[in-house]
């Protein structure tokens, strides 16, 4: 396979999960400069994504998708024509969507889910030593990456429409600010 120019990475949930991703998508940029990243999540999510300058467009899936509309959006995805598809989620939703690609290469992460039912169950781990997410989040990719790539660190970055909703509570008077926190959701 050439170089990825367009790329959709795929991860639903959690924040802590979401957050942890952007390290591939910064090592991504570190190493193909010139590709697109697009990222699907959940719409409840989206937010964490849209203001992080690697991410071209962020794609929010509702929770309650049913498996129709996965498929659909499987479809719909494969026809925007990305070049390479991470799937850093590995579940049935993300399986459903992705078998309606057919010319999008893809590659999904590994879950190491007997390790962790062991060690939740059990009290055993199993894990190596060194065991770090962000090289498990990594190993979808390492085909692509030269042999002694480095891992990029996780950023978070807030939005514009997050940046203009701080500047207009910062700029009102001192009285209307705690007027406009009723309502305002946080």
């Amino acid at each position: 396979m050439n170089l990825p120019r367009t790329i959709l990475v795929l991860r639903f949930s959690s924040i802590g999960d979401i957050v942890q991703t952007t390290s591939l998508v910064n090592t991504i940029m570190q190493y193909f400069p010139e590709s697109k990243i697009d990222f699907m999540t959940l719409s409840k999510f989206a937010p964490l994504l849209e203001g992080h300058p690697h991410i071209n467009k962020v794609h929010a899936v509702d929770i309650n998708a049913g498996y129709k509309r996965l498929r659909q959006i499987g479809y719909e995805i494969e026809m925007m024509g990305y070049d390479l598809a991470i799937d850093l989620h590995n579940t049935t939703r993300s399986q459903v969507i992705r078998r309606g690609f057919i010319n999008t290469k893809n590659v999904h992460i590994k879950k190491p889910r007997w390790k962790r039912f062991k060690l939740f169950a059990f009290h055993k781990n199993d894990f190596q030593e060194n065991f770090s997410i962000r090289s498990w989040i990594h190993e979808p990719i390492q085909d692509f990456l030269p042999e002694n790539f480095s891992i990029n660190d996780t950023h978070l970055f807030v939005s514009e429409r997050d940046q203009t909703r701080n500047m207009i509570e910062t700029s009102r008077p001192q009285g209307m600010v705690g007027e406009m926190n009723n309502y305002i959701y946080r």
